[in-house]
């Protein structure tokens, strides 16, 4: 990627836009884990609290694997500067910053890095949760409640929002960054920490995707199951009145908000 396109700008920016709860006090901003001819037991699952101790400590493995929280707009200044640290060290080009400043839905990129012969890529990934009990969706955003006040349900809990960036350097030294992943992606990579077959990755950086999707088809489809049995007892109660109303134009509005949705058109599948 040539600096031509660099957008320092709205790189300036970020956070901004980004919807989310600042990390506890108490959690370490970076979990990593890491494969290698010379990582003991100890060092394949460690936390650091900066940028500098993840860098510093990059030079005895070969594979990593780091998890973060999401940097959004409730993020602290010094987390944001860590954040930052990082997007430098690994050659984030402001495409990324800007595609979840956009709140993207599905995005995939790849390129040398700018001033160095890394490669690297990218994905966005963003859906929304869904959270049904006894057929109903309960999830309804910023609606107005049953009593007609404004429901303060938060943002996050609306949404998952992940991203994930594949760093490759010259050395074939491989990372893979992961902000904001569910814990499904988490317990995959955990279950092969004790894989001795990590040196495949080494010659395919591209199998640290296949992990990830897989686990992210398998979220998808879950909340399509769960979709569907929301839709289709909501579908049924329409009909049903079709020839009675008035209908119930507050589950219809449900139904429109996820009608032209991914979810949807795999729940009808």
């Amino acid at each position: 990627m040539s600096a031509f396109c660099e957008d320092y700008e709205s790189v300036a920016k970020y956070p901004q836009g980004i919807f989310g709860k600042p990390r506890p006090e108490n959690s370490p901003l970076i979990r990593c884990l890491q494969w290698g001819d010379n990582v003991q037991g100890s060092e394949r699952d460690v936390t650091f609290q900066s940028a500098k101790e993840l860098t510093d400590k990059a030079s005895n493995d070969r594979l990593r694997v780091v998890f973060m929280p999401n940097c959004t707009r409730e993020t602290t200044l010094p987390d944001v500067q860590e954040f930052k640290k990082i997007f430098k060290y690994y050659s984030v080009p402001s495409d990324v910053l800007t595609e979840r400043m956009r709140s993207v839905n599905h995005a995939f990129g790849s390129s040398q890095a700018i001033e160095s012969e890394a490669h690297i890529s990218w994905c966005h990934f963003l859906c929304r949760q869904i959270d049904v009990h006894g057929s109903k969706i309960q999830d309804y955003g910023f609606l107005r409640d049953e009593t007609g006040e404004q429901s303060q349900s938060d943002v996050s809990k609306l949404w998952i929002m992940c991203d994930f960036f594949l760093h490759v350097s010259k050395d074939k030294r491989v990372t893979l960054l992961c902000f904001g992943v569910p814990d499904l992606v988490v317990h995959r990579f955990e279950r092969l920490l004790t894989k001795t077959s990590w040196g495949d990755v080494l010659q395919e950086p591209y199998l640290l995707y296949a992990i990830v999707f897989d686990e992210l088809h398998e979220i998808f489809d879950s909340l399509s199951k769960v979709l569907t049995t929301a839709f289709k007892k909501v579908e049924g109660a329409v009909i049903g009145q079709a020839s009675a109303p008035p209908l119930n134009f507050r589950q219809l509005h449900e139904i429109q908000k996820y009608v032209s949705s991914p979810i949807l058109k795999t729940a009808q599948v």
